[in-house]
C-alpha cells in the first residue's frame, strides 16, 4: 500500500550555560561553616531564578556524589550559601563542584579536606626561680563529635618562651604531655604550647605560630593548630 511523504518543522533555540564556583579553601574544619558562592550565565549573560546544586564527591570514588546545597540564582545569576561539615566527614578529602541540573553544566571540581578541631591545655607555675627546672604540662585534644573532646596521643607539641622554641614533648596515649624547662634570666615571659598540626606547608605553620590561629591538616585525629598561652614570671634565687 503506498503512502505519500509528509513533514513537520519546529524552531529550536540552543542555549549555552556556564557555571562558576569561587575558589574554596584547601581545608575546612568540622563544625565550622564554609561559604559556597558562584555564578551562572547563559550565552554569556546572567541566568536568574535557576536551580543550582553543590555536589560533594568521594575523593577515592569520584562517581559517588551527594547534594550538600540546593540554591536558586539571584537576578545577576549569582548564588551563595553556607554549609557546615559534620564531624563524621573529618579526616578525608572530597571533590566539590557546582551543577546546573537543567542544562548539565558543571563547574571545575575542587579538592577540600575536612579536619578535626584541636585544642591545647597548658599548666605552668605562675612564678619560677631562675636556673631551676620547672614543669610545663597539659593535654592535647581533638573534638571527636560536637562538644566531645578526646585525647590526641603520640603527637609532638612545642614549647615557646617569648616566641623562641625551648622544648618539645610527645603526648601520651591520652593526649597528656609533660616537659621541664629552665629560665636563665629574671623577667616576665609569655609561655606558648603549640601543636603544629599535620600535613601543613611549613609557611602556614610559621604564620600560625605568629598569629595564634589554628589551621587544619590532612591526617587523621588531630588536624589543626592551636596556641595555648600562660603568663610566667621568673625571679632570681636568693
Amino acid at each position: 500500500m503506498p503512502y505519500v511523504p509528509s513533514e513537520a518543522s519546529s524552531s529550536v533555540a540552543a542555549a549555552a550555560y556556564s557555571i562558576k564556583l569561587e575558589k574554596l579553601p584547601p581545608y575546612v574544619v568540622a563544625g565550622k561553616e564554609v561559604s559556597f558562592e558562584g555564578s551562572l550565565t547563559v550565552d554569556g549573560k546572567p541566568a536568574p531564578r535557576e536551580t543550582v546544586k553543590i555536589k560533594r564527591c568521594s575523593y577515592l570514588s569520584p562517581q559517588e556524589c551527594v547534594d550538600v546545597l540546593t540554591l536558586t540564582t539571584g537576578t545577576m545569576g549569582e548564588f551563595y550559601d553556607m554549609w557546615k561539615p559534620t564531624h563524621d566527614l573529618a579526616c578525608k578529602k572530597y571533590y566539590f563542584y557546582a551543577e546546573h541540573p537543567a542544562s548539565g553544566a558543571k563547574s571545575e571540581s575542587q579538592v577540600v579536606a575536612v579536619a578535626y578541631p584541636t585544642r591545647v591545655v597548658v599548666e605552668a607555675p605562675g612564678t619560677v626561680t631562675v636556673g631551676l627546672p620547672f614543669e610545663v604540662k597539659g593535654k592535647l585534644e581533638f573534638e571527636a563529635s560536637p562538644g566531645k573532646w578526646a585525647g590526641l596521643g603520640y603527637r609532638k607539641v612545642h614549647v615557646y618562651l617569648n616566641g623562641s622554641k625551648v622544648a618539645e614533648a610527645t603526648t601520651a596515649i591520652d593526649g597528656s604531655y609533660s616537659v621541664k624547662i629552665t629560665i636563665s634570666k629574671p623577667g616576665t615571659y609569655t609561655l606558648k604550647v603549640v601543636f603544629p598540626g599535620e600535613g601543613l606547608p611549613a609557611a602556614q605553620v610559621a604564620t600560625a605560630i605568629d598569629v595564634a590561629e589554628y589551621l587544619p591538616s590532612l591526617l587523621a585525629a588531630g588536624v589543626s593548630l592551636l596556641v595555648a598561652l600562660a603568663p610566667l614570671v621568673a625571679t632570681a634565687a636568693l
